[in-house]
């Protein structure tokens, strides 16, 4: 009964009232009336919307770059390792940042980039590569850019504990056996290692979907400014402004997080459909 309260029943009403006219003006039940797909069309029409699904397909693209290569390549060199030791050093290593919380990393970034005294600007000069230095996240060019390679080298600690575990729990009886069979090591990565580990890459790609479209609103919101944030515009953002900034219409909000929700779906069944062809 608590679960269905708790999560089902939301679910219900909001579906509901992304057909309705459900708004800061129109908030009892008896002034709220369907309107159909209204909400659904206004949105496809508006610009901010548009951005957002464009700049939301780029963060989701560049998070499966960044989630599918250094993440994957260090478990894979710490698995590798024959020192119990080193491994437990590494692996204290590259999980120690999960302690720095989101916004915390945020702000220091925003410091990073600052224009006068931020370290990336600083470099450049020191570089002498002057003519690069920008106002990163002031710039409508690069503010998106600059929140895309944010957290660089990207390290992801839940990643990397993830693939670790995938790793290590092949059987090592097959490495073994490969390796008598004259296999090197780049052969028995792609051939043994990867497959082995698809379904650990499928709950990892998973769980990266799931992250990008309910929390990547307060870092963006923190890092760029009120100049050029129609530009970093994100469908969390648009559910922020639409909703409870400028015009209240709660029920266009409401439209805009199922289109997040069947992104979402999406996502995750063709996530498991690729894994799953993995050879």
């Amino acid at each position: 009964m608590l679960l269905i309260l708790v999560n089902y029943l939301p679910t219900g009403m909001a579906f509901v009232r992304a057909f309705t006219d459900w708004s800061k003006t129109n908030f009892q039940r008896a002034q709220i009336s369907f309107v159909g797909l209204d909400n659904f069309r206004m949105m496809f029409t508006e610009d901010y919307f548009l951005r957002g699904l464009k700049n939301l397909a780029i963060l989701i693209g560049t998070s499966f770059v960044k989630v599918l290569t250094v993440p994957l390549i260090l478990a894979w060199m710490v698995s590798m390792m024959r020192s119990d030791r080193k491994k437990y050093i590494y692996r204290f290593l590259l999980v120690l940042p999960i302690v720095v919380p989101g916004v915390v990393s945020a702000l220091l970034w925003q410091q990073i980039y600052d224009p006068q005294i931020g370290l990336l600007n600083q470099l450049l000069k020191k570089l002498g590569l002057e003519t690069w230095q920008h106002v990163w996240l002031g710039n409508e060019k690069t503010a998106l850019w600059a929140i895309i390679f944010m957290g660089f080298p990207f390290v992801n600690a839940m990643a990397f504990l993830v693939y670790y575990g995938g790793f290590t729990s092949i059987d090592a009886s097959i490495f073994e056996s490969a390796y008598i069979d004259g296999a090197n090591r780049f052969n028995r990565l792609w051939h043994i290692t990867l497959p082995g580990i698809r379904t650990t890459i499928s709950v990892m790609l998973i769980l990266q979907v799931g992250n990008l479209l309910s929390v990547n609103f307060d870092q963006i919101y923190i890092l760029i400014n009120d100049m050029v944030l129609e530009t970093g515009e994100t469908l969390d953002y648009y559910i922020y402004r639409v909703g409870l900034y400028s015009t209240n219409n709660f029920s266009q909000a409401t439209a805009v997080g199922l289109i997040k929700s069947l992104i979402g779906f999406v996502l995750v069944i063709a996530t498991n459909i690729i894994t799953k062809r993995m050879t």
